[in-house]
Formats: C-alpha cells, sequence, structure tokens
C-alpha cells in the first residue's frame, strides 16, 4: 500500500490506489503538496476526511472526476451545514476537495485497481484516472474505484473491492447472490433489470478480490441526489418478492420471541406494547422469498425509464419481505434521529400506514407491520457487530427510534 512508515495510519482501501507511495498526513502540507502536484497536473489524490478513514480520494490532476463525486455524492438530502454547502457551492469541486482534503497520497507504483483493469482490459484505459469512494470509509465497507479514460467526464468502468482484504468474503457473497438472482429472474426480465449491471471479470489477486464492471449511469441517479419514488420502488419491490417467493410459512410465537430475544441482546427490554406487536399476527401467512436486506433510497437510482437496486451485501435468497419494506423506512429515518421524539413518532406512523396499506395490496395481513417493526430494528443494530464483531457506525442513531417507536405501538395497542 504506502510506505511502511505510513502504514499503521492509513487505511488498507488505499492500495486499490497505489501498492506503494508517499502519504502526506499533515492537511495543511497535504493542502500546499496538492496544489502543487494540480499545477503540474501530475497525479495524486486528497483524501477526505482523512488516510485512516477515507470515504473519498480524488484525483488533484483531473478535474473533471471531482465534479462527478460532487454531483454523485456530494449531495444531502437533510443537510444540517447550511453555512458549509452555501461556502461549497462558490468553489469549484476540485478546490473545495483540496481545500477540505486530510491527506495527499503520492503514488509510487500501480495499485490494485489498475492490476484488475490491466488483467481485464489491457492497455484500453492504461492513462485512466481513479478516484475511490467508500460509504463510510470504514475498513469493513466495500470501497470502489471509478476508472475515468484520459479526459472524460464520467466512468468508464468500476473496480470493486473490499477496503481490507480480510474481507473479501462479504464481497464474494454479494456478486455469487446477484448472479443467483440473475438466473432466478430470467423469466421476469423487468425485475432482473434492476439488479446492477453484469461484470466483466472477478479476479482473485493475492488475498483480494476484485470486480470489474462497467461504469452504470445510473450511478449518478441515487436517492440522494435525486428525490426518490417511493411508489416505483416498491412496486418493483413487490415484484420482486413475488417473483422469487418459493413457499409460505407464517408468523409464529418462535419468530415473536426472537424478535424479543434480539431487542434484547441490543440493549433494550421490549415494553408491553412491543410485546403486544410482536405476539399480535402470530399465525398470519407470510412469503419466503429474496431479500435485498438494505433497501432504502440511498441504494436505489432511478431515471424517466430505467430503475437500478446497489449494494446486495445484505441480501438473501431467502428470507420475509417485511424486512425490506421496513429497511426502506427506517434506513431513511435514522437520518432524522436528531430531531424531537414526536417529530420522529409521526414520522414512523406514516411509515406503519403506508406498511399496512402495502401489506394489505399484497394480500398479506396488516398486523404484520407493527410486529416488524420492532424486529427489523433489532436486526439493523445487530447484524453488524454479528458479522464482524466491531460496531456499526448506524446504530446510535437507530438505536435513538427505540423510544418513538414504543410510543407509536402504544398508541396503536391503546
Amino acid at each position: 500500500m504506502v510506505d511502511p512508515a505510513d502504514r499503521a495510519a492509513a487505511s488498507p482501501a488505499l492500495r486499490l490506489l497505489a501498492a506503494r507511495g508517499r502519504l502526506v498526513r499533515s492537511r495543511p502540507r497535504a493542502v500546499a503538496r496538492g496544489l502543487a502536484l494540480r499545477a503540474r497536473r501530475r497525479a495524486a489524490w486528497a483524501i477526505w476526511p482523512d488516510a485512516a478513514e477515507p470515504a473519498q480520494a480524488v484525483d488533484v490532476a483531473a478535474a473533471a472526476t471531482a465534479r462527478f463525486m460532487r454531483t454523485t455524492f456530494g449531495a444531502s438530502p437533510a443537510s444540517r451545514r447550511p453555512l458549509v454547502d452555501a461556502a461549497r457551492a462558490l468553489v469549484d469541486p476540485l478546490s473545495w476537495d483540496l481545500a477540505r482534503c486530510g491527506a495527499l497520497l503520492e503514488p509510487a507504483a500501480p495499485g490494485l485497481a489498475a492490476r484488475a483493469l490491466e488483467d481485464v482490459l489491457g492497455g484500453r484505459l492504461r492513462d485512466a484516472r481513479l478516484v475511490l469512494f467508500s460509504p463510510s470509509g470504514s475498513q469493513l465497507a466495500k470501497a470502489v474505484c471509478f476508472v475515468f479514460a484520459a479526459g472524460a467526464s464520467a466512468p468508464d468502468a468500476v473496480v470493486l473491492a473490499m477496503a481490507d482484504p480480510r474481507w473479501s468474503e462479504r464481497l464474494r457473497h454479494e456478486t455469487d447472490l446477484v448472479e443467483d438472482l440473475r438466473a432466478r429472474l430470467a423469466g421476469a426480465p423487468h425485475v432482473a433489470h434492476a439488479l446492477p449491471l453484469e461484470p466483466l471479470a472477478r479476479l482473485e489477486l493475492g488475498h483480494d478480490l476484485a470486480v470489474v464492471a462497467r461504469a452504470d449511469p445510473l450511478a449518478a441517479r441515487t436517492g440522494g441526489v435525486v428525490a426518490p419514488d417511493r411508489e416505483r420502488a416498491w412496486s418493483w419491490l413487490r415484484d420482486f418478492h413475488a417473483a422469487t417467493t418459493v413457499r409460505t410459512t407464517s408468523w409464529s410465537a418462535h419468530e415473536a420471541e426472537e424478535a424479543a430475544q434480539a431487542l434484547r441482546a441490543a440493549g433494550v427490554e421490549p415494553a408491553p406494547a412491543v410485546e403486544g406487536a410482536l405476539r399480535g399476527p402470530i399465525g398470519c401467512p407470510l412469503p419466503v422469498c429474496a431479500v435485498h436486506g438494505d433497501f432504502w433510497s440511498g441504494n436505489i437510482a432511478h431515471d424517466e425509464r430505467s430503475l437500478r437496486v446497489f449494494d446486495w451485501e445484505w441480501g438473501a435468497l431467502e428470507g420475509g419481505p417485511l424486512l425490506d419494506l421496513w429497511s426502506y423506512e427506517l434506513s431513511d429515518a435514522q437520518f432524522e434521529s436528531h430531531r424531537p421524539p414526536d417529530a420522529l413518532a409521526e414520522r414512523l406512523r406514516g411509515s406503519l400506514e403506508r406498511i399496512r396499506a402495502e401489506l394489505d395490496r399484497r394480500g398479506l395481513d396488516p398486523r404484520l407491520a407493527a410486529a416488524a417493526l420492532p424486529a427489523t430494528l433489532a436486526e439493523l443494530i445487530l447484524r453488524f457487530p454479528r458479522a464482524t464483531g466491531r460496531a456499526g457506525s448506524a446504530e446510535p442513531a437507530l438505536r435513538r427510534l427505540l423510544a418513538p417507536i414504543e410510543q407509536v405501538l402504544a398508541e396503536q395497542r391503546g
């Protein structure tokens, strides 16, 4: 990755950009060095927020890549920093990325992404510019390199790998699952069309798994940038669940008890209203179908004609449809968890009514909506620690939804 003296301070995700290189960790020196390299049009990456958890790394010699990153990932649907957003709007994207960077990486040898591209595409993108994106910057998350042909304003390809190669099995699971779903949905092309584009290659490079794919033109139209269309997303989800249903089961006392135990594992003793909601629909039929597992507006892109659903790492070939419906609502709600409890409760009331209406449309008992609310919240809080042994970044915000959920369910019980 970077020189040995810097390895302890840098995320292994940076190996996608450079197998060896110089890492400048002082912010003032990184900015000054970046400006100098920008003037000389020499490749280097301005890293934000820092080298330990890089969420973005933009090439200082390729202004078009910074414009793409701002357009695709820079928007915030509910910003809490209006002054910062106003200042950013006055500055060109590359200057902004240089001014805010927490570190700078100068390459001395090509990284994993360049090696993967050479294996798959030969010399077609030898002079390409790369930028790195990772939603959280975590070493346990997936990192994406967008690959721009010289002078291009949009990427031609992407290279995906886990930030830390020790977690490559998570990417292997995701790519295997999507290909299994593509085969299962062969008879429902309107549903299969929303799956991620088929990869060009999946490469095992030492301990690494690298996936090379064509750049998806819909990637720049995710829910953070384009206002999400809930009805359109749920219409696709309805068809997806129906096309992948393998059998019917029912909400059982065992499932209700498992959800209660999960809440206790999350540090919450279920209130009587929660216990009542969990036990209310016992015996109600419930389909077993494929699930996305992280279905929310930030993983959905659409334009006037097409819809795409990204990031299937939490997906499964068999599960229940309620997880995806509540994931959509709760994942958006967590970004408002700073609001007063009464405002959160009002939002959750709307969510509950929407999911009841959707279940009624599917011919399922609407009582399943209230039962699945605390069950899904517990799953979202616990699944990352269960999978990795480490706390997840979303857990504090999700936990702040517990009290409003209890309030809403108590109202339903009354």
